[in-house]
């Protein structure tokens, strides 16, 4: 039987008898371990350290906010604070402090330094006035310069006024040629006695340091009674002061005096029309938009349409020809207008239009023959007239037409004519036959009685009948007008009568038609 490694409780293995002995044995073993232990307090935690009475004594003792602090020997510059009073100063502070000069020291070496800009005539000009000759001027500085080198500058004030091609020496140094400040020579009188010019070294010359008045300007360059100082030395001026204005433009030219203008000149703006000037010409800046048209054939140019009217001035009848709208005819002599029409065939020979005669003839005599003739669909006779212009009327231009021309497209022939009667030139021949009369009813009903001119010899009816067929009838003088049938058992009529040019018929009922032939 095995046992737990801390308490000793017994486990029984696998072949081993479980003995209650050793159960109540290990419930007595943990009893009394569990009886030895500090209970657990919620938020605390277990140590394995014991503390003990004199530890929190101890403890108890320290003052609060205390803490082990032992100062030390040495510590950093750092932490002590500077004030206006209380600064630290470096080992270099101090060298540079012992190495100040003396008050005495300083003086000297400020001494020299004036000396030295005294000396030095390029940073420092320097300023004398002259004596010696008015063509060889001597200037005396001091400190006494030993060169006179580039950019070395002197004022001086000329004692006399200079002659020509002055010089100047300065300290009894080589005299070197005053110059203006191009470089050029000063004539005689340039320089006036008792005024100040400043020169510089340049080169070999003192060249002045500034243009000062010159210029070849004569009085009438110069406002009246103004002043410049010139090459040839102070001048009035004689340009006269004008009054400026506004300038309009018109068809001659305006012509404004020399002189100097106080005043704007305003030259009024013009209002060109570009819509109104031609495309290749510019008036006042302004450029034309008139398209320039040049003819397409010839010197003609086409019209845009053509009109015709009476004109209200005289009331006689004008062609219009209306002209391009918007452009300008380069070149152009007519205006032209293309009408297929206009043709000498389609207006009269006795007229003359725009200078051509007219070849349509003019017939006024009476009595021309027609050129042929024919019949309409309804019958009607077609005459075909030469060709030419008539007025219309008796005696200007009545159409002929022979009876041969009618016999070719009527029956005019003298055996349709009766006999003795004239018609168009032809005598008919034809003789009188028996008289005829017909006549045709729709849906006659009861007695149809008529007049028929002469006296009938028959009088015969055909008669139609949807319901009962065709029948006829007929009677005559020579039965004695009895009324016959030629369909018996049809029979529709009741009774013919004739009595001198008058006939009556009779029906038995309504019929479709009926038509009624009376021979004489």
């Amino acid at each position: 039987m095995q046992t737990t490694g801390n308490l000793g409780l017994k486990k029984p293995e696998g072949t081993d008898i479980v003995d209650i002995a050793d159960l109540n044995g290990n419930m007595d073993i943990l009893d009394n371990a569990v009886n030895g232990k500090v209970d657990k307090v919620t938020g605390k935690q277990l140590s394995t350290n014991d503390y003990t009475a004199a530890e929190k004594t101890k403890l108890g003792g320290i003052a609060t906010g205390a803490n082990n602090y032992t100062h030390p020997v040495t510590h950093p510059p750092a932490i002590i604070a500077q004030d206006a009073s209380n600064r630290f100063v470096t080992d270099t502070e101090k060298t540079a402090w012992n190495a100040k000069e003396t008050p005495a020291g300083a003086q000297a070496k400020a001494d020299a330094a004036v000396a030295a800009a005294k000396a030095d005539y390029i940073r420092q000009p320097g300023y004398a006035a002259t004596s010696g000759t008015a063509a060889a001027y001597i200037a005396v500085l001091t400190p006494a310069p030993t060169t006179t080198p580039d950019g070395f500058g002197i004022t001086i004030v000329p004692h006399v006024t200079n002659g020509a091609n002055p010089t100047l020496s300065v300290n009894g140094l080589a005299a070197a040629p005053l110059k203006d400040q191009k470089g050029v020579a000063y004539a005689a009188g340039k320089l006036i006695a008792g005024k100040p010019y400043a020169f510089r070294r340049v080169g070999t010359d003192f060249l002045a340091d500034s243009a000062g008045g010159s210029g070849n300007a004569v009085a009438g360059d110069i406002r009246a009674g103004k002043t410049a100082a010139t090459d040839v030395g102070d001048i009035t001026g004689t340009l006269q002061v004008q009054t400026g204005g506004t300038v309009t433009p018109g068809a001659t030219a305006v012509v404004k005096p020399a002189g100097i203008y106080d005043t704007a000149i305003t030259v009024a703006g013009v209002n060109v029309p570009a819509a109104k000037v031609l495309s290749d010409t510019t008036i006042a800046g302004t450029k034309g938009t008139i398209p320039i048209a040049n003819p397409v054939v010839s010197s003609h140019w086409a019209a845009n349409q053509v009109s015709y009217g009476a004109y209200s001035g005289d009331g006689i009848p004008y062609l219009y020809l209306q002209a391009p709208n918007g452009h300008f005819l380069n070149g152009v002599n007519w205006v032209r207008y293309r009408e297929p029409n206009f043709n000498s065939a389609y207006f009269r020979s006795d007229v003359s239009m725009f200078g051509v005669q007219g070849t349509l003839p003019v017939i006024t005599s009476g009595g021309d023959p027609a050129q042929g003739v024919g019949l309409w669909p309804d019958g009607a006779l077609a005459v075909y007239p030469s060709e030419g212009y008539r007025k219309g009327g008796s005696g200007a231009g009545e159409i002929k037409v022979s009876p041969v021309q009618l016999q070719s497209v009527t029956p005019l022939q003298p055996g349709n004519i009766r006999a003795g009667v004239m018609i168009f030139g032809v005598t008919g021949n034809l003789q009188p036959g028996p008289p005829y009369f017909e006549k045709t009813t729709q849906n006659p009903y009861g007695t149809d009685r008529f007049d028929v001119g002469f006296a009938p010899r028959l009088v015969y009816v055909v008669i139609n009948s949807s319901g009962r067929g065709n029948n006829s009838a007929y009677s005559s003088i020579d039965t004695g007008w009895g009324l016959t049938h030629n369909y018996g058992s049809n029979a529709m009529i009741s009774s013919i009568e004739v009595s001198g040019n008058s006939v009556s018929v009779a029906g038995f009922e309504t019929l479709n038609s009926w038509t009624i032939r009376v021979y004489g």
